[in-house]
């Protein structure tokens, strides 16, 4: 455990303060309000339901939302007096077969309830199979799959206040994907960045993932990784109901998305009408995988659901369990050759390459994750509602990773010959370096756990003035690693023919050399041991609190409801990782005993056409491991101390937000206006080195605890607006003032210190627990053409001042006296971040049967940025921030009809930067996932990915080098569902 000063948050018992004297104000103010009102109603019988609800809602002056194709030709009930909307209302629809509610702003809600959810009309998780969602709802969509899918996030979009986009669950359980980061793809702006083809975080608008807020259920969700940037993956998509992305922030909702809000949701048992059970499996294949022994190619996803209502539909619980067990096959290139021919090193006339030092590596890696939900929800009254919710992930990663190198020893590389190229990029050379070479060839094994537990205790009343809701919620994450490196060198191999590994799969393969796959003449270097343990737990409680105003203002606006809130976090965050280099055996030959089989001799991937494949040798890990003894952490040294840091927050935050509706040269807008303030406090604990000696004998003289506090304070105005031009044109603007922490790894107070002499100034890195966090000034506008109820033209522009960035910089620091240069983070000046987004959808519902099922989807994002960071390998290029993308699209070509579902897709993304500075290459996918019902009960899927077999491709930009190349193959899956 890391040692504290004895310093403390002096502000956590002052906020708890605050938080509960608030709540109780606002609590026994609620409860102490009268009667609802009432309103003089006038509404002929014999009306139809839209024009009668239409007049109810004009003369209560409330919102109205109704399924209009499917409300015109019903005749609804008279009214006539005074009465409270809720009881006006179902007078009206009495008979109807449909009901109105009154949501948390005051709109009116209208739903069918005459044809209940039974396994004979819904989907796979029990949702009507037709437009009787509830619309201000992100929910399952109905009949033809992927078409109802778009209907239903298509009038999500419609009729909600903020600029956002949805998913719903069964779009994301059908797509050829086992991370919701990989459906996320289908929403404009969204771009997910990958490792070895698996999607795991997400890049919103032209900015990274550490300024992407995430939420489940409405929590603020803790994370496996150092930084603050949710792992998607850990989130079974079986068991996500509904993502929805939220562009523009009203000021109810949380803190932290300075590019945007993604937020999961899990089932709400209530929401269905009666008991459904669900079973899926599905058997995935990994073609790379198919070329090796040393791995399993296939593997499996499971599914089981189950819903239930008790006590006439009072209480529902949802429970649900999902398995993965599946194998990902990978070949990558690091460490490459420079691509260009400019350098002459010895001046003889002749242009070299430099230090062709080149890896090669096959991955091969089982990941396995367990995840459960429980949902109960308790609607014991019309007025009070309860959910409880439990989630958990578990997702295991056993990594084995076979490592070939190829290092000059001594100098400069002398001259290569037999260069063949291509668009000045070396495509093969041979390579002599009289015996001053060597060859490393490395085991690596690691082994990653991370768990998610996220448990949220949820209640809500209203009566027809106020509405209250309040929430108790705990989310932890964890993450063990260990790693093992085992190196092996064979010296003095003489002449080699390199192949650089650009352009066709078939031209990866590297190297051409009988040494290779001969065990003699390998000794031992070295092995590399490591541990990781992090953890991150979230605490918090929230209040919020809603009164209906019914204030007329001037200029023909009206005040519908005054919305207000606390919420009060805790945070911890602690990691801890440590290092061991075994030695003692480097030098001697490898006891031919652990000599290993040739790996991946039938890698089909890798053929050289008309030449033979050539294995390399590889060692009996757990035998070599046993050879160079125990691997003993228990005992803490310096340098594990350093790599030892804490990160507790505290915040307290409050908002107060507007309801209004109003008209604008005859034409109607509502919207909301208000503000959030955010005060917290941070304490970054960990050690620093301590200096012994005078500025020309220094030395390090070991380490001691330190722990730096800073503070915040952020007032955040926002405000949204949509104008109804006609009733299928909106045009809605958001404005708002964001803000988003620093990541928790960069605020440690430790750093690290190098005496070399050999440098002009003494230097060292480490990070800067002062950080201010990211703010940015954010504009968005957005014009949405509703063609018809499944088709629509959709144009975003936005512009994102950023007044803070965090980049890696210099600056000069006195320790102990001594003047040093620390790298670190910074906050720098920031800069714009604008950008287009444009979605065009259509169902092509006017052309003749069958071909009216089909139907395309397309999305473009375009962002333009001025903001930029220094490389750390040289401090004059200039590179773009993280995550930073120029362009994102993707196109869907769909048919859903009946019991035929098709869908074709395609994801691109233009070259972006990652958090350690590679900058990869444009990331293109296309991926196919078709399914067929044969009836109520049995449905059959196929997916697969990447089926033009694309490679990742990385570089360095301060040096134009070839970073790495991925190469994973394609994937596929097959399934079964069963619902009863």
């Amino acid at each position: 455990m890391i040692a504290k000063t004895g310093k403390k948050i002096t502000t956590r018992k002052v906020n708890r303060g605050i938080f509960v004297f608030f709540f109780l104000c606002i609590f026994t103010s609620a409860q102490a309000v009268a009667k609802a009102p009432y309103f003089d109603f006038n509404v002929a019988p014999g009306l139809s339901v839209d024009k009668a609800l239409n007049l109810i809602a004009a003369q209560a002056k409330s919102p109205l939302l109704i399924p209009y194709e499917q409300v015109r030709t019903i005749k609804a009930e008279g009214v006539s007096g005074r009465y409270t909307i809720e009881q006006a209302l179902a007078q009206v629809l009495r008979g109807t077969g449909f009901k109105a509610e009154v949501n948390a702003h005051g709109v009116i809600t209208v739903r069918a309830v005459s044809k209940p959810v039974t396994k004979e009309n819904s989907n796979s998780l029990g949702v009507p199979e037709h437009n009787d969602a509830v619309l201000e709802e992100v929910v399952v969509s109905g009949i033809g799959g992927f078409r109802k899918s778009l209907l239903s996030a298509t009038e999500i979009k419609r009729n909600t206040e903020s600029i956002s986009s949805s998913l719903s669950a069964s779009e994301i359980g059908q797509l050829p994907s086992i991370t919701i980061a990989d459906s996320l793809e289908l929403v404009p702006g969204v771009a997910a960045d990958k490792n070895r083809g698996i999607s795991s975080q997400i890049s919103l608008r032209g900015l990274g993932p550490q300024l992407t807020a995430a939420t489940l259920n409405g929590r603020e969700q803790a994370t496996s990784s150092p930084s603050r940037n949710i792992r998607f993956s850990q989130y079974p998509a079986e068991l996500i109901s509904a993502v929805t992305v939220y562009k523009s922030s009203p000021a109810d909702s949380l803190e932290g998305g300075v590019s945007g809000t993604i937020e999961l949701q899990t089932v709400k048992p209530l929401d269905y009408s009666e008991e459904l059970t669900l079973i899926n499996l599905r058997q995935t294949y990994d073609e790379l995988a198919e070329s090796s022994a040393e791995s399993d190619a296939y593997g499996s996803r499971a599914v089981f659901f189950h819903i239930d209502q008790f006590f006439k539909d009072t209480l529902g619980i949802a429970f649900g369990v999902s398995g993965l067990d599946a194998p990902i096959a990978s070949a990558r290139t690091s460490n490459g050759l420079p691509v260009e021919l400019d350098q002459d090193y010895d001046d003889n006339g002749i242009l070299e390459l430099g230090f062709p030092n080149t890896a090669y590596q096959l991955s091969f890696e089982k990941q396995r994750r367990g995840g459960a939900v429980l949902s109960t929800q308790w609607r014991p009254t019309d007025a009070w509602n309860w959910d409880f919710s439990l989630f958990y992930s578990r997702l295991t990663e056993n990594k084995h990773r076979e490592q070939l190198r190829y290092q000059y020893l001594f100098g400069l590389a002398p001259a290569l010959s037999n260069l063949s190229i291509d668009n000045d990029r070396v495509r093969a050379f041979d390579f002599d370096a009289n015996n001053e070479n060597r060859i490393d060839t490395a085991t690596i094994l690691v082994d990653r756990s991370d768990k998610l537990y996220d448990l949220g205790l949820n209640g809500s009343w209203h009566n027809s003035v106020w509405r209250l809701a309040g929430d108790v919620a705990v989310s932890k994450a964890m993450q063990d690693r260990s790693l093992t490196n085992l190196f092996f060198q064979k010296n003095n191999i003489g002449a080699l023919r390199f192949r650089a590994p650009f352009g066709e799969p078939s031209s990866v393969y590297p190297i051409e050399a009988n040494q290779l796959s001969s065990f003699e003449g390998f000794i031992h270097q070295r092995a590399d041991f490591g541990v990781l343990d992090i953890q991150d737990q979230i605490s918090a409680l929230r209040f919020d609190a809603e009164r209906d105003a019914y204030l007329a203002l001037p200029a023909d606006i009206s005040l519908q409801s005054i919305a207000f809130g606390l919420r009060y976090v805790e945070r911890e965050k602690k990691y801890h990782e440590q290092h061991r280099i075994n030695m003692h055996i480097a030098g001697q030959a490898v006891d031919e005993n652990l000599a290993g089989n040739f790996f991946f001799d039938d890698l089909t991937v890798f053929d050289i056409a008309n030449e033979a494949r050539v294995p390399w040798a590889t060692f009996d890990a757990q035998g070599v491991i046993a050879a160079y003894g125990t691997r003993d952490f228990s005992s803490p040294n310096d340098a594990d101390l350093l790599d030892f840091w804490e990160v507790e927050e505290d915040r307290l935050s409050a908002y107060i937000k507007t309801n209004f509706e109003g008209n604008l040269m005859e034409t109607p807008f509502i919207g909301d206006l208000g503000f959030r303030i955010v005060r917290g406090q941070i304490l970054s604990s960990s050690y620093i080195e301590v200096l012994e000696g005078n500025e020309g004998n220094l030395s390090i003289g070991g380490v001691r605890p330190i722990d730096v506090s800073s503070e915040f304070t952020d007032f955040l105005p926002n405000a949204n607006i949509t104008f109804e031009l006609n009733n299928d044109l909106f045009l809605r603007f958001g404005a708002a003032k964001l803000v988003a922490l620093p990541p928790p790894n960069l605020l440690t107070p430790s750093r690290d210190l190098t005496l070399s002499t050999q440098q002009p100034r003494l230097r060292g890195v480490g990070g800067n627990p002062t950080l201010d966090p990211f703010r940015a000034n954010h504009f968005d506008m957005s014009v949405e053409w509703y063609i018809d109820n499944e088709s629509g033209i959709f144009a975003s522009v936005y512009y994102k001042d950023i007044e803070s960035f965090i980049v890696s910089g210099e600056e000069n620091e006195i320790i102990d006296g001594v003047d040093f240069i620390i790298r670190k983070p910074i906050n720098d000046t920031g800069g714009v971040v604008r950008g287009l987004e444009f979605t065009y959808q259509q169902a092509f519902t006017f052309l003749p049967t069958p071909f009216d099922g089909a139907g395309v989807m397309l999305n473009f994002n375009y962002a333009d940025s001025s903001a930029r960071a220094f490389s750390t390998r040289d401090e004059n290029v200039e590179i773009d921030v993280a995550g930073f993308s120029e362009r994102v699209s993707s196109a869907v070509l769909y048919y859903s009809k009946n019991n035929t579902n098709f869908r074709l897709q395609y994801i691109f993304r233009s070259p972006f930067t990652t958090p350690d500075q590679r900058v990869f290459a444009d990331d293109s996918r296309l991926s196919i996932s078709a399914g067929y019902k044969f009836n109520k009960t049995f449905r059959v899927y196929f997916d697969g990915a990447n089926l033009l077999e694309e490679m990742d491709y990385a570089e360095f930009p301060e040096s134009n080098e070839l970073s790495r190349i991925d190469y994973i193959g394609r994937r596929y899956s097959v399934g079964i569902e069963i619902s009863f």
